[in-house]
């Protein structure tokens, strides 16, 4: 591969007469920084400047057209991050009512590491799209940890859309993550939010937790009741699967058959654990 230098020294004196050839170089010079890293990956942003290729971008912001603004928003947080146009386009576009605009503004405030990161958490009137996480993870995935931000600062507040979104990416980051700040959301108002919560401790198998969840076996919703205690089969020992016996009483045939399966759960993982411990019954002993 040619080097930094070679590239950079290659279109430092370019001349760029019309529309298009400037288009052209600002998608070429993205395509080449996603193929470096660090500072290799900063000259790139620093020849784009230096041939002006910012101002067509920053034009894009103030266009009408969404498809333009889309652009814009693309190209300067990839080249251009700390620009003062792309932070007031991030700041005015996150929480529009265009919700293609708004994903893009989102995205475009973590691509450039902006510090307007995640401020859309605060005002997150929906559960947020699955190509909006999708991108957000992709994003997150490739800093490096240092640049990554601790996403576990914004399950302090009661938006149950952004707890949900929060928890996911945590999720799919596997970013270590306090059980203190976690639990306290199996107490939320919003059943949804304490269903992401449960998934969240059965992707971490967090077995120290199972028994703050107990409480909702008492919901009023059959479906966090269910959610409930497959966790706790996944998460539970003996002494809980014990606590779970007096639901295969309840009415519900779906929730006795839950707790059914639960209790079966964990008796295999209980026998599983003291196999490893003990070692097979049949095992001979060695020979002196």
């Amino acid at each position: 591969m040619a080097s930094v230098e070679m590239i950079i020294n290659r279109f430092r004196h370019e001349k760029l007469q019309t529309r298009l050839e400037k288009q052209v170089m600002i998608d070429l010079l993205i395509d080449l920084k996603k193929s470096f890293s660090g500072e290799s990956a900063q000259q790139f942003g620093q020849l784009y400047r230096g041939l002006a290729l910012h101002a067509l971008s920053t034009a894009k912001l103030n266009r009408r057209d969404r498809l333009s603004k889309i652009k814009g928003l693309r190209e300067l947080s990839e080249l251009s991050p700390d620009c003062e146009q792309l932070s007031w386009a991030i700041k005015e576009w996150q929480s529009s009512d265009d919700t293609l605009l708004a994903d893009e503004a989102r995205l475009a405030a973590v691509r450039a590491g902006s510090p307007q990161m995640f401020d859309f958490l605060r005002d997150l009137n929906k559960p947020a799209g699955d190509w909006l996480q999708i991108q957000l993870h992709y994003l997150l995935s490739v800093m490096d940890e240092a640049s990554q931000p601790d996403l576990s600062k914004w399950l302090q507040g009661e938006n149950p859309y952004a707890l949900q979104l929060v928890l996911r990416l945590i999720t799919l980051l596997h970013q270590p993550t306090e059980l203190e700040k976690v639990v306290p959301l199996l107490h939320h108002q919003d059943d949804a939010t304490k269903r992401a919560t449960l998934r969240f401790l059965e992707n971490f198998e967090a077995r120290e937790a199972c028994s703050t969840i107990f409480h909702l076996l008492d919901a009023q919703d059959e479906k966090l009741q269910i959610a409930a205690v497959n966790t706790i089969g996944k998460l539970g020992n003996h002494y809980h699967a014990e606590l779970l016996r007096p639901l295969l009483k309840r009415d519900s045939y779906a929730l006795r058959e839950a707790t059914q399966q639960a209790i079966i759960s964990i008796e295999q993982q209980e026998s599983t654990r003291l196999l490893a411990v003990s070692g097979p019954l049949n095992a001979k002993p060695k020979e002196a």
